[in-house]
């Protein structure tokens, strides 16, 4: 009876012991983290990444993978590992690539089980559009202007001299210019044509967000052939001037062609006179605001709506409530 008394004693002693151990390895196993945020840098080339915080924790450890399914550990190329503290983390990326991440909970020598795995991201850089080249009045200089969604941030032009379809870089024919600005003023030689594009550019230089190409002249293009004289024009001596009668035959002046009358549906936003309110009479209005010229190679007439203080946002709206 007494060795039937210690084994229950030992055997509940066993059992104590082990569920206080399950509950102290249970309760020092921190949860994971929840709710992501991701947050690109204006330049793309920085990300903050967040999530929500977690009681009784030391640490955090973060992994992030460029280009997933490529993880190559902490010490790997373009890959990052980071352990803070708080909640979140910035790290730097490449503008363009795509990432995955994850992150564990750290409480003691205690991980939690990754957490944010498969919220795959990439910070792009945005592409610049509606490019415009205005020349000087002595067709010297030209004037780029375009627009992005950014207000702030680095831009580099690429122009050349001899229009091709080309990504080259710069070099040679290909002339370069960056600017802080939505603008830029250069120097050209009248009657060439220009071919360009705008690209953003990251505070650490990596280029992207590549614009359509265009191109433009300014003042009349050289020709491409100078003609040889010919060698019957060259006179041999000086003609003999004959008096001959003056006869004069009645001149006919053409009619002038009478204006056009007002548009019926101008007050409306009918910028080209068609009678009918369309995405048309926007590019009108978009290019006179832009630009303060009237676009006439495409029809257009009026811009200015309601006849107050030129051409106004307040056109845009009247042009909109009765598209």
């Amino acid at each position: 009876m007494k060795y039937i008394v210690s084994s229950i004693i030992l055997i509940s002693s066993c059992v104590y012991i082990l569920a206080f151990y399950n509950r102290v390895f249970a309760a020092s196993r921190p949860n994971s983290p929840w709710g992501p945020h991701i947050a690109c840098d204006p330049d793309r080339d920085k990300v903050i990444l967040s999530w929500q915080p977690i009681g009784n924790v030391t640490s955090y450890a973060v992994r992030l993978d460029a280009r997933p399914l490529s993880w190559t550990g902490c010490s790997g190329k373009d890959d990052a590992c980071a352990n803070p503290t708080r909640n979140f983390v910035e790290l730097p990326i490449i503008p363009g690539v795509k990432y995955d991440w994850w992150v564990h909970s750290i409480s003691g020598s205690q991980w939690s089980s990754p957490a944010m795995g498969g919220f795959e991201f990439s910070c792009d850089l945005d592409v610049p559009y509606l490019l415009s080249a205005s020349c000087s009045s002595d067709d010297s200089q030209v004037v780029l202007r375009w627009r992005s969604r950014t207000l702030d941030g680095q831009y580099e032009i690429t122009f050349d001299s001899t229009p091709r379809a080309s990504d080259s870089r710069c070099g040679g024919e290909n002339q370069c210019v960056n600017t802080f600005t939505h603008t830029a003023t250069l120097d050209i030689e009248p009657g060439h044509e220009y071919v360009w594009y705008v690209q953003r550019k990251s505070a650490g230089g990596t280029l992207g967000g590549k614009s359509d190409t265009e191109v433009f002249t300014c003042g009349q293009p050289y020709p491409t052939e100078i003609p040889s004289p010919s060698p019957e024009t060259t006179p041999e001596a000086s003609p003999t001037l004959v008096p001959t009668e003056v006869v004069s035959t009645p001149t006919h002046t053409p009619t002038p062609t009478p204006p056009e009358g007002d548009c019926g549906k101008k007050s409306n936003g009918d910028a080209n006179c068609s009678d009918t309110i369309t995405l048309e009479d926007a590019d009108c209005w978009t290019h006179t605001y832009l630009f303060s010229v009237l676009d006439t190679q495409k029809g257009c007439r009026y811009t200015d709506f309601d006849d107050l203080d030129g051409t106004t946002i307040l056109d845009y709206a009247i042009w909109h409530s009765n598209l």
